[in-house]
């Protein structure tokens, strides 16, 4: 390329139009790739392949001199113009990339059409005409193809015709040229204006119909028009816009969409498949530990980007551990790291029990290094990575929002960021500018690249339906909810909005709409302001016709009166002798709420609300501004204010009754000493008005709301004393009512005295409450009810008439209507002579209150039987666990005796045992060993002495002890006992001798006799003459000997050689080493113990070891009856035949 050319065609590209950069694209790459090529950034064009087109078309229309068709003619120092560059496109058919679809034109997929050679691109195209000197000259060819002209530059191959009303949700998407004409003649929004006075454009009620995003373009000038000749050379406004595709994720999987091209814009197959798809990663998300923890990390994370709610804290979130046990069962909790003990409002956060603690914790804190492969439940990331995903987003919802579904990358969580999905699908609106022309004309240039949206705006038909429905529903308060299966919505649409639209199963979608519909309604808005703007508007009413009388704004108080003038003209009538006032906060939502007046209109026996206020504050200073505003509007609409007859001789009203809230009965005072300094006759009768002493004299406290606030009370001092308390209502001694206070002051429960001190805190409280104390004229008291349920049942019946939750401006409106049926409701009555309800006199309610009272008093009386019951079972419960504690103290005192007397037992044994005893000390004994198979006669017999241990066992010779018992630790203990120690006074019984447990005397530790020195004499030989002798090493069981001094068994086995004999005599222990027992002592035969093998003999004499036998108790030695026992060794003398 020519160096001196390369500033040229630099210069070209640069102002190079759309046309010529489409026709470049359409000849150097394949229609797919360079539907994707963008027209904002030119990084893409090769320079000198960009030389080359345009020497090629300078050479193929050689008879042009345009700069548009040969670049060769512009000089080079003369850069090209954009005109000349949309010139420059000449025939070349207009190229582009994807989008148009939808779901409400029904539409066959179009088969792809080559428009003019089998070289070109499988889109949309359209054509555009150079110049008008080249239509001078004849007009390019496909001027005389029988395309249609649009605009001088664009030409079509067909023309489709919509109405506004049915506009598609996405435009049809088409293999040819199309132009689809919009007429929105008779549509009231063509001729609506900004609120500068400007038209509202058509082409944005396109937009609000189109579900597909559009940006990056122009609206067009409003100086400059374009002729639209498809509509007659009217003059119009061009707006260009490109789609702006997608929103996905960056793990996106991207076999999902590889490949896709839009041309059936009514097949939601793909959108559906994207949505299946992420239905399932939803799952995935839920019920793996991984999903969950990732998760609640992003709410964690969400903590540290809204910073600690702490003042002035600079903390982030931690995970801090619990001091102890915590009833959840969790370890940890989510807290700010600045926090100290004690220091509240600091960030802090339960973590669900679904989330596994150890793993959060390594998502957390091991987020600078692979996670731990032995993590708990094992830490599975394969259906987290890149290609998991299938988070595909409507452009609208923001790039800057992450993907919401947990993404891994090795090992590690990360936040996954939503990219653009680029689609190069461009859409040009040709807007009529002749007021009577109302139309619009749009022309969409190539194919997107993503599938349709589902619905997401309502379109007009939508909105229009639901407008519809919220006027037949007759209450401006309706929630969005209901109005979608209101009845009347049923009726009108044939079912639910939801149903016929299927944009609004979004319920944000129509809560949106719905709120659209009311704020356009009320444009003031729907707070305080609408209710000035309703009060502005009212004013411009016939007096009869006014619903708000009166605003008040002092300060931070906020207050409007509203009622109809038919039903506040009640409050005059004869038969109205009282009026209940009480406030209802269910209807209203925000910072004011609804005080209701009521009364009982006793001409029609029903009761009305004949006047509502709304107020933001219940102070003393709010309600003193309420009653004035109140009386105002009484005398403003009725000619007077409400007269009460302790005040005014001709008044009608015998008293207002108010629940006990304290700021509402001083500001009514403070209403009434503006009345009383008002009227010189009232003067005359208060001189020194005193707003505490004239509330007594017209006003009533609710005897409901008392008996509540005694209830409350029955945990602390009992029911029979809140009776107690509940009598001063008919209390009329005065010793009664003397008597009750020095009840109340004097009482020890804290609890009712504070009760107390709240009651006469006031003047006016307790008067009101009781007759004799009330400063009500005579015979006026009893003529009125002592409670406020008429209000609480107007509460409530208004409730169900209008809704609750309203806004402020809804819940007037709502009052409204509903004041007005009740109005008509009275007028009914009188013109029809016919009652809503003839049967409501006053017997009749009469009976009905008596049969529910005794009702009442029927489950009353239940329910305290049911108490006394419970209170008696709770007794024998508090009596049963009373004797279990004093049986256990029983118990612990024994075992401590038990453990005493063991003590000193042991003690005493330990007293007498100091070691081991002196060979010389070691009694001996005499025995004879006769040699195997000799019969004892003729072999010579000899002496020796044998030491055997306490067990019995030849110490000296060498024996197996593998399978010997251990002694007894506490034998020793036992060994002897003082000299000086008196003989037993009785015998001790013997039982089974073969016993080994304290059972063995029928005694059992508590019952065992302490007292060694009283253990009776043994007789030896007794004990011993009944032992079977056939044993012959072995005969005697001294078993009696172990369990007497409580020690274990000892194994009986027979260590000793079988031919060994024991002879008769006998050497006794010393009195220091054994107890003197008294061997003529008489004790009962004890049956001879089982037999046992002889084992056999061993080299030596000495026993072979014996078996040992896991859990089987081995028998006790025998020996002869003239073995002498010691707590050491026994000597006997082994007789040997040499």
């Amino acid at each position: 390329m020519d160096p001196a050319r390369r500033p040229f065609v630099l210069a070209v590209l640069h102002q190079a139009s759309e046309d010529l950069i489409d026709a470049y694209k359409t000849s150097t790459f394949p229609p797919d790739i360079a539907a994707f090529l963008p027209y904002t950034d030119l990084s893409w064009v090769n320079v000198e392949k960009f030389d080359a087109f345009l020497r090629a078309k300078d050479a193929s229309d050689a008879s042009t001199a345009s700069v548009g068709t040969s670049g060769s003619s512009v000089s080079p120092s003369t850069p090209a113009t954009r005109d000349a560059g949309v010139s420059a496109s000449g025939s070349i058919a207009d190229q582009k990339g994807p989008p148009a679809s939808h779901v409400s034109v029904k539409q066959e997929p179009a088969d792809i059409i080559d428009l003019v050679s089998d070289s070109e691109p499988e889109a949309p195209t359209t054509s555009k005409v150079a110049s008008k000197s080249k239509r001078r000259r004849g007009g390019n060819k496909s001027d005389k193809s029988g395309r249609i002209q649009v605009t001088r530059d664009i030409f079509v191959d067909r023309v489709v015709h919509f109405g506004y009303k049915d506009l598609p949700p996405h435009w049809p998407a088409s293999a040819d040229a199309v132009a689809y004409v919009v007429d929105f003649t008779g549509d009231a929004r063509a001729a609506q204006t900004t609120a500068g006075g400007v038209p509202v454009g058509m082409d944005s009620f396109l937009k609000k119909e189109d579900m597909d995003s559009w940006g990056a373009g122009s609206n067009g000038s409003t100086s400059r028009d374009t002729s639209l000749i498809l509509l007659g050379k009217i003059p119009s406004r061009r707006s260009t816009h490109r789609c702006n595709g997608a929103l996905r994720c960056e793990f996106f999987e991207t076999s999902l969409l590889e490949g896709y091209r839009r041309l059936d814009s009514t097949d939601m197959a793909p959108t559906q498949r994207i949505f299946s798809r992420e239905l399932e990663q939803n799952a995935r998300d839920a019920v793996t530990a991984e999903g969950r923890a990732a998760s609640f990390l992003r709410v964690i994370e969400s903590y540290r980007e809204e910073g600690c709610p702490h003042p002035n804290c600079d903390g982030v979130p931690k995970l801090i551990s619990y001091p102890g046990v915590h009833k959840s069962g969790r370890t940890m909790f989510v807290g700010c790291s600045a926090w100290k003990p004690g220091q509240t409002k600091h960030r802090h956060g339960w973590i669900p029990k679904d989330v596994n603690e150890n793993l959060l914790k390594s998502l957390i804190y091991g987020s600078a290094s692979p996670l731990p492969s032995a993590a708990p439940q094992g830490i599975d990331t394969s259906g987290f990575g890149h290609g998991s995903c299938a988070s595909f987003r409507h452009p609208n919802t923001g790039q800057k929002t992450p993907c919401q579904h947990p993404h891994f990358v090795d090992g590690h969580r990360v936040t996954a960021s939503m990219v653009r999905h680029e689609c190069p699908v461009r859409k040009i609106v040709y807007t009529s500018k002749d007021p009577k022309v109302s139309k619009c004309v749009v022309v969409i240039e190539g194919v997107h690249t993503h599938p349709p949206w589902p619905l997401h705006k309502a379109g007009l038909v939508a909105v229009n339906d639901a407008k519809e429905s919220l006027a037949a529903s007759g209450k401006m308060g309706i929630t969005s909810g209901d109005l979608n299966s209101a009845p009347t919505t049923k009726a009108l649409l044939g079912g639910t909005l939801d149903s016929k639209h299927a944009v609004f199963r979004d319920k944000r979608t129509l809560r949106k709409e719905t709120n659209k519909i009311k704020a356009a309604l009320n444009p003031e808005g729907l707070t305080w302001k609408g209710i000035q703007k309703m009060y502005e508007d009212d004013l411009k009413l016939p007096l009869e016709e006014r619903y708000v009388h009166d605003i008040r704004c002092e300060g931070t108080i906020k207050i409007a009166v509203c009622m109809r003038p038919d039903l506040i003209q009640l409050i005059h009538d004869p038969g109205v002798i009282y009026v209940v006032c009480d406030f209802t906060f269910k209807r209203t939502r925000g910072e004011l709420n609804e005080w209701e007046v009521a009364i009982w209109y006793t001409p029609q026996r029903k009761r009305v609300a004949i006047a509502r206020v709304w107020s933001n504050r219940f102070t003393k200073d709010a309600y003193k501004l309420m009653f004035d505003a109140f009386f105002k509007s009484v005398k403003t609409v009725t000619g007077r204010e409400p007269c009460f007859k302790a005040l005014h001789e001709n008044g009608n009203l015998h008293c207002i009754l108010f629940d006990m809230e304290a700021a509402q009965m001083q500001g009514f005072g403070e209403k009434l000493v503006d009345i009383v300094n008002s009227d010189p006759e009232l003067r005359k009768l208060f001189p020194d008005p005193n707003p505490d002493k004239l509330v007594q004299c017209v006003a009533k406290l609710c005897t409901v709301h008392w008996e509540r606030s005694t209830k409350a009370l029955v945990g602390e001092v009992g029911q029979e004393t809140v009776n107690y308390l509940n009598t001063f209502l008919g209390m009329s001694k005065k010793e009664h009512i003397d008597g009750w206070h020095n009840f109340c002051s004097k009482h020890p429960s804290k609890k009712l005295r504070d009760w107390y001190a709240h009651k006469i805190q006031y003047p006016w409280l307790l008067p009101c409450f009781n007759e004799s104390l009330s400063q009500f004229p005579p015979g006026l008291w009893g003529d009125t009810q002592t409670h406020t349920n008429l209000v609480e049942g107007a509460h409530s019946r208004a409730n169900r008439a209008t809704g609750t939750n309203l806004m402020p401006v809804e819940s007037v409106q709502s009052a409204r209507e509903w004041d007005s049926e009740v109005a008509a409701s009275i007028r009914a009555a009188r013109e029809t002579c016919i009652l809503s309800d003839k049967n409501n006199h006053d017997h009749a309610r009469m009976r009905r209150a008596m049969t529910r009272g005794a009702a009442r008093e029927d489950k009353r009386e239940a329910c305290i039987d049911v108490a006394d019951e419970l209170e008696q079972a709770k007794a024998e419960v508090a009596k049963a666990k009373a004797a279990v504690a004093s049986a256990a103290a029983a118990k612990k005192e024994i075992e401590a005796r038990v453990k005493e007397l063991k003590a000193q037992q042991k003690l005493l044994g330990r007293a007498v045992v100091r070691g081991p005893r002196a060979a010389s000390d070691i009694p001996s004994l005499t025995v004879n060993n006769t040699a195997p198979g000799s019969d004892g006669e003729d072999g010579e017999l000899a002496e020796e002495e044998v030491e055997l241990d306490a067990y019995g066992h030849d110490a000296l010779a060498d024996t197996n002890t593998t399978h010997m018992s251990p002694p007894s630790p506490r034998f020793d203990s036992y060994d002897a006992l003082p000299p000086s120690s008196p003989p037993p006074s009785s015998p001790l019984p013997m039982l089974n001798p073969l016993a080994s447990d304290d059972s063995f005397f029928g005694l059992s530790d508590d019952s065992y006799p302490q007292d060694l020195n009283g253990i009776p004499p043994l007789d030896l030989d007794a004990i011993f003459a009944g032992v079977s002798t056939v044993q012959p090493a072995l005969a005697g069981d001294f078993s009696d000997y172990y369990d007497l001094f409580d020690i274990p068994a000892a194994p009986i086995q027979n260590y000793f050689n079988p031919d060994v004999q024991m002879d008769d005599n006998w050497i006794l222990p010393p009195a220091h080493a054994s107890p003197a027992f008294d061997i003529g002592a008489s004790l009962p035969t004890l049956p001879p113990p089982p037999t046992l093998p002889s084992p056999l003999p061993s080299p030596k004499g000495t026993p072979p070891p014996m078996p040992s036998v896991i859990g089987q108790k081995r028998p006790r030695d025998e020996v002869d009856a003239n073995l002498i026992v010691s707590g050491t060794r026994t000597r006997i003398k082994r007789v040997r035949k040499d």
